[in-house]
């Protein structure tokens, strides 16, 4: 969803999801969840908080102009999930030769449940003493 949504902003920069042997093509991004924290309320319905990282490698040209300029069009473009969630916590930082953006979703949901918590119930029995 992440992926679809940075693509319907940039279509010919390229987007990886798993890390890459050797260098990434540049420009592009790579995305990864850094961790997924949830609590339950007593309803069963979990608070799911998703943390994501995006990095941006931009082309060498002019990297740390091509960052800032990226750093503005992130801030701007990438406020939600369309249909999802909104994005909340962003926080951006260029190390080196690359922008990295940090930000949290955060969703309610239900579990499905593995098996009915009870199954069918056979009765098997009559009124005592014929009464």
């Amino acid at each position: 969803m992440i992926s679809d949504t940075l693509d319907q902003h940039w279509p010919n920069i390229t987007i990886y999801l798993e890390n890459q042997e050797g260098a990434f093509e540049e420009p592009s991004f790579y995305i990864h969840r850094i961790r997924v924290n949830y609590t339950k309320d007593f309803t069963g319905w979990q608070n799911r908080m998703y943390s994501y990282q995006v990095v941006y490698f931009p082309p060498g040209i002019k990297p740390h102009e091509e960052l800032d300029a990226m750093a503005e069009q992130l801030q701007s473009n990438l406020t939600e999930i369309p249909g999802y969630a909104k994005i909340i916590n962003p926080n951006f930082a260029v190390e080196d030769d690359h922008l990295s953006m940090t930000f949290d979703i955060n969703i309610r949901a239900y579990p499905k449940e593995k098996d009915p918590p009870f199954g069918g119930m056979k009765y098997q029995g009559g009124v005592a003493d014929g009464r």
